[in-house]
């Protein structure tokens, strides 16, 4: 059966509200991946900075260590989130797709940079690369947020993108020194685990 551009913006517009009336879920991953990190920058700040007796050689683990670690607790979480309420909504489906690509995007980058580092085929000292990288990151958590609040009509979605667009600059005024740990450190509490924390008491 033939349909009419009024019929096609109709069911776009059923399709939007249906986002509308369900809350953000997936709180619990921001939590998870934002704890992960957070403990893995503080650890890199005090270390670097001489707190902590360590080895300078174990920052690199201490970023390593949280994708095994991350991706088991990603696994087990997402055979509850399915189970949620509106977990299937087109507000919540656009969100989890923009966060998967933010992850795969990451893991994708980091493999190249670990790549090219290896291979020496890159010559930028490590503080930049690394540096880009968190700047990169937190850009993409910003069109996250704001393709989330966009779908699912949840404003305070803009917060968080400010958040990430903030978190971004500041990396940007930081690279090569040990203040960028801090600013890393900042933005996954303010853009990861904090908004993890509102979005399981609201949903």
């Amino acid at each position: 059966m033939e349909t009419t551009a009024q019929d096609d913006l109709q069911y776009l517009r059923q399709i939007a509200e249906q986002g509308e009336k369900h809350p953000v879920h997936g709180g619990e991953f921001g939590i998870l991946w934002g704890t992960l990190y957070l403990l893995a920058s503080l650890y890199a700040y005090a270390t670097l900075s001489g707190f902590l007796p360590f080895s300078n050689s174990t920052v690199a683990i201490a970023f390593i260590l949280p994708i095994p670690i991350g991706t088991i607790g990603h696994y087990l979480l997402a055979k509850r989130f399915i189970q949620k309420s509106g977990a299937f909504s087109f507000g919540n489906r656009t969100s989890s797709a923009a966060w998967t690509t933010v992850g795969l995007s990451t893991f994708i980058i980091f493999l190249s940079i670990f790549a090219g580092k290896a291979l020496h085929l890159l010559n930028l000292s490590e503080a930049v690369i690394w540096g880009l990288l968190q700047a990169v990151i937190f850009s993409m958590y910003s069109v996250a947020y704001g393709t989330t609040a966009q779908t699912s009509g949840d404003k305070v979605q803009y917060v968080y993108a400010g958040v990430g667009l903030a978190m971004a600059v500041a990396t940007v005024f930081t690279i090569g020194q040990l203040e960028v740990f801090l600013v890393l450190a900042a933005g996954v509490f303010f853009g990861a685990v904090l908004p993890g924390i509102v979005s399981l008491r609201t949903s």
